[in-house]
């Protein structure tokens, strides 16, 4: 579980060993905080003597989430827009009701 999903469920020692692994023992010491956000995806490290550092969220989480958006919508309009109005100059006129 990456990304958003993953934020939800992250207790302080999820957290903690998430700081740890992105970037070691380093700056690790250094850890004052944690920030999470759910839009757009990310988890930073803060750290004491001020900045951050990101962990968790892979870097193509983001861009693919504006790609998928993007599609999303652009799929959305092209079937509004082509959608299938009903004719009645096609109907035969035997076919019509009075």
């Amino acid at each position: 579980m990456l990304g958003a999903g993953s934020l939800i469920f992250m207790e302080d020692a999820d957290m903690r060993a998430a700081c740890r692994a992105a970037q070691g023992a380093t700056k690790y010491d250094y850890l004052d905080g944690y920030d999470a956000r759910y839009f757009p995806p990310r988890f930073l490290c803060r750290l004491k003597q001020g900045g951050s550092y990101p962990a968790q969220v892979p870097g193509y989480v983001n861009p693919s989430l504006v790609l998928l958006s993007s599609l999303t919508i652009a799929c959305a309009s092209a079937s509004w827009i082509t959608r299938a109005k009903p004719a009645a100059h096609n109907i035969p006129e035997e076919g019509r009701a009075v």
